[in-house]
């Protein structure tokens, strides 16, 4: 009897960002903004059909969205911005998103060109909650020139 081996799917918990150049490898809780869309171009020569053909453009990406919980070792993202607002070079950096399975194998890992931190956040300070203090981190980044930012 035949068997067949199942893929599960990535889980969304596991996932790591590694900021090569800057020497970031920082835990977050939430990454958001991993998506990349293209324009769509309609297009028609006057010997066509009388429907548009749709053709890509330009793409684009999404600002990266990355959260945590406030701690004393934030020190490098901190340092990371300043740079960007000081304009000390190079302030961008190839940054991988790591997504790990169930074992902690890597499943698919995510590459973003030439990111920088375009905000940087701490959440509201409030005396009266209990709610763990949040970082949150932008990263605007150029996806990758020569391939999808979701090729493995």
């Amino acid at each position: 009897m035949a068997t067949t081996k199942v893929h599960d799917p990535a889980v969304t918990f596991r996932f790591e960002l590694q900021a090569g150049s800057r020497l970031v490898n920082a835990g977050f809780s939430k990454i958001g903004g991993l998506k990349e869309e293209s324009d769509v171009i309609e297009y028609r020569e006057g010997s066509d059909p009388t429907v548009l053909r749709k053709i890509p453009g330009l793409r684009k990406y999404d600002v990266l969205t990355c959260e945590r919980g406030l701690t004393a070792q934030g020190k490098e993202l901190v340092g990371w911005r300043t740079d960007v607002i000081d304009c000390v070079e190079p302030f961008r950096s190839d940054v991988d998103v790591t997504v790990k399975n169930c074992d902690g194998e890597v499943a698919r890992t995510i590459k973003f060109q030439s990111a920088w931190p375009s905000s940087l956040e701490i959440s509201d300070l409030d005396a009266k909650t209990s709610e763990v203090a949040i970082e949150t981190m932008a990263l605007a980044h150029e996806g990758k020139h020569d391939a999808s930012i979701f090729d493995s």
